[in-house]
């Protein structure tokens, strides 16, 4: 099935990413694949994919000029499909994501959020569906001179984007 005929939702639309700021974050490429167990339907063609991304947590970590902040996540989707006998089959996969932005160093991170700019999703064969998405993560901060430089770690921090699935 051609990847235009793939209804996909949970991403930006280009009037949402007018109104983002690109320079207070990072963007990510992933590429990756959605295995179906060898016990579902086999794929026949991809209707519909609704994809949702969560920051679950991040850690600061110190170096010399800068801090470099790591966080954990998730990717989820909702897939929709017609099987090799038409019927149409619906199914909810859940993937980890992990990366590391830098942020200056006299900035103080309150939180991390996660938003979807643009997905492929593509059918490699009968249980797996391939998939590049570009996403951003930004954060919101405060200016703190007077923070202590000697300080290496910080707690994890938690904070949630525009889920789907809730």
């Amino acid at each position: 099935m051609e990847e235009s005929k793939i209804k996909v939702s949970g991403f930006l639309t280009p009037e949402e990413l007018n109104n983002i700021s690109l320079s207070q974050g990072s963007l990510f490429q992933d590429k990756d694949n959605l295995f179906l167990s060898q016990k579902s339907n086999p794929l026949k063609a991809l209707t519909q994919v609704n994809m949702s991304m969560k920051i679950l947590s991040f850690e600061t970590i110190e170096c010399a000029k800068e801090k470099l902040l790591f966080f954990e996540g998730i990717k989820k989707f909702k897939i929709e499909y017609n099987d090799i006998h038409d019927e149409l089959v619906q199914l909810n996969k859940s993937v980890s994501v992990n990366g590391c932005i830098k942020v200056p160093l006299n900035f103080y991170v309150n939180a991390l959020y996660s938003r979807l700019i643009k997905g492929y999703f593509y059918i490699a064969d009968s249980f797996t569906i391939n998939y590049y998405i570009c996403f951003f993560v930004g954060y919101s901060t405060s200016r703190n001179e007077s923070l202590n430089n000697s300080s290496i770690y910080s707690s994890n921090k938690k904070n949630s984007s525009n889920d789907v699935f809730r």
